[in-house]
């Protein structure tokens, strides 16, 4: 991966599809004039208990967050779920340094309201369809409160495993609480012989 363009937002996957007879989804780059809308994903109480987002994320932070993705210093993209003009899901995922360049870290968050509509399987598998086809990315992974039973259960659809119990992995409403690793593994294509 090292020497490789970073994807642009604007070729992150864009598609219109229904989350319920009532909705439509349309998934997006994710653009500066976004961070409000994502700082107030985060401050959902699903995803205050859930994620690693803390109290008083502002814009601003958020905005700082996605500034390598959205100027193409970084590798990697950002995608936001779109309801009638209004932002209730998002996703980020940030390709690895070298000498880890083959995989990547993400992380997902859907507002409330909006969370057991399919939201976030539909951002899982465009990110997992741009990083597989156009990033070749052959490891992504992710950390999840162990209590997240939801969220585990998605990640595992997509064929993500977990490869670690991290005790003591956070502080959440002032205690220790557990974290497990999970990883999803692509085969790497076959390497021509050295010389050959």
């Amino acid at each position: 991966m090292s020497g490789s363009n970073p994807v642009t937002p604007a070729a992150a996957p864009e598609s219109t599809v229904p989350a319920s007879p009532a909705d439509t989804v349309i998934l997006r780059p994710y653009e500066p004039a976004d961070a409000a809308a994502v700082a107030t994903i985060h401050q959902q109480p699903v995803s205050l208990r859930y994620t690693l987002a803390m109290p008083c994320r502002p814009a601003e932070v958020v905005s700082n967050w996605h500034a390598p993705l959205v100027s193409g210093a970084g590798q990697g993209f950002a995608l936001c779920a779109v309801i009638d003009g209004k932002v209730v899901g998002h996703l980020a995922l940030f390709v690895h340094p070298p000498p880890r360049s083959h995989g990547a870290s993400f992380g997902i968050a859907v507002h409330d309201a909006y969370a057991g509509r399919g939201i976030g399987a539909r951002l899982m598998q465009a990110m997992l369809d741009t990083a597989d086809r156009e990033l070749g990315l052959r490891r992504i992974e992710l950390n999840v409160f162990a209590d997240n039973t939801r969220a585990i259960a998605l990640y595992e659809r997509f064929g993500f495993v977990t490869e670690a119990f991290s005790r003591a992995h956070a502080i959440r409403d002032g205690e220790l609480a557990d974290g497990l690793l999970m990883a999803r593994l692509v085969a790497a294509p076959a390497l021509a012989p050295p010389g050959g």
